[in-house]
């Protein structure tokens, strides 16, 4: 059994490897950022033969998961083992589509607590990710490595600080099993691939004022709480727009709510979307370079004013591009 496991959240990317995610030396000169990236975009883990007494292939492969993701973000053991437990008594490490009023998923994390959209949060990489937090989050909920001396609580102290559950201690008795899982995949076989390399800038260089975040808010035009993919770069109608890596662009056109839109796939499964563009002076098939000029900003689509909206991508799932663009030097 092979699995995939790894979605890249925050710049960090998700994946069972041993590999782990070093620091960079990063070094920036007018926006633009040369890199060697030390993280990987995803992992196949095969874990064939494996098997952990009392779990099912659809358990396991849930566990696996969430060892990958905590290996790339370099939790320890002891906090792969508190995931584990967590995800089997809130949901037997099932990705449930039910649960107690609106909670779903492995961690039966609730949407309208701030874990995200009702998708989102049934996203084993992504929820594995919102667990354990810290810099890579993909919400702002306070996850595992943001409790002070989690390292040296009881396993269903720890659970409960994240959790917040009405039966703190029924983590516990999932202590041993955690256990064996964390020892059994921590053996399994890892091939990765890595991330997207060479030159990244940022897509508006200079001039522009950052006016949404990446995550839930109150949408500007219909006043509903929706999920915001990307970071709106509000500057002049006319400022150049710029390619933010070397890729392929897939798509210059017209694209329902995003206006003008234009999107480029770049290496390791990576995609950024350039959206509400005045013009765009690129087509479809096109290659480009970093830096090189896409399109200019605009107000088209569902916009309240002139501003660029950029959105990173992996494995068409939108990813924080604040800590990803961080991770290479560049500070949006």
């Amino acid at each position: 059994m092979k699995i995939l496991v790894g979605s890249l959240v925050g710049g960090a990317a998700l994946v069972g490897s041993t590999a782990a995610l070093l620091p960079l030396a990063m070094m920036t000169s007018m926006g633009v950022s040369d890199v060697a990236l030390a993280p990987v975009s995803s992992c196949t883990v095969d874990a064939s033969g494996l098997t952990v007494d009392d779990l099912d292939t659809e358990q396991l492969k849930n566990a696996a998961t969430i060892i990958g993701v905590a290996v790339s973000l370099k939790v320890p053991p002891r906090g792969q083992a508190i995931a584990i437990a967590t995800a089997m008594q809130e949901s037997g490490l099932r990705n449930l589509a039910y649960g107690d009023r609106d909670s779903l998923g492995l961690f039966q994390q609730r949407p309208s607590q701030g874990w995200g959209s009702p998708s989102e949060v049934r996203d084993p990489a992504r929820a594995a990710s919102a667990f354990f937090g810290g810099p890579a989050s993909p919400v702002k909920n306070g996850g595992l490595l943001s409790v002070k001396g989690w390292q040296d609580m009881e396993l269903w102290e720890a659970a409960q600080a994240v959790q917040r559950s009405g039966f703190p201690t029924a983590y516990a008795k999932w202590e041993g099993l955690a256990n064996d899982v964390v020892t059994k995949l921590s053996g399994a076989t890892s091939t990765c691939e890595p991330l997207a390399v060479g030159s990244w800038t940022l897509p508006i260089s200079t001039g522009y004022t950052l006016t949404s975040g990446f995550g839930s808010r109150v949408h500007p035009i219909t006043g509903e709480v929706r999920f915001h993919a990307g970071l709106d770069m509000a500057a002049p109608t006319g400022t150049p727009v710029r390619a933010a890596a070397a890729g392929e662009v897939t798509w210059a056109g017209v694209v329902s709510g995003y206006g003008n839109l234009v999107r480029i796939r770049h290496a390791g499964n990576i995609e950024t979307y350039y959206g509400h563009l005045s013009a765009f002076v690129v087509r479809a098939g096109q290659q480009v370079q970093a830096g090189d000029l896409i399109g200019k900003v605009g107000s088209t689509g569902n916009s309240t004013g002139p501003h660029l909206h950029f959105e990173v991508r992996h494995n068409g799932e939108p990813t924080n591009p604040d800590p990803f663009l961080r991770e290479k030097g560049l500070k949006p």
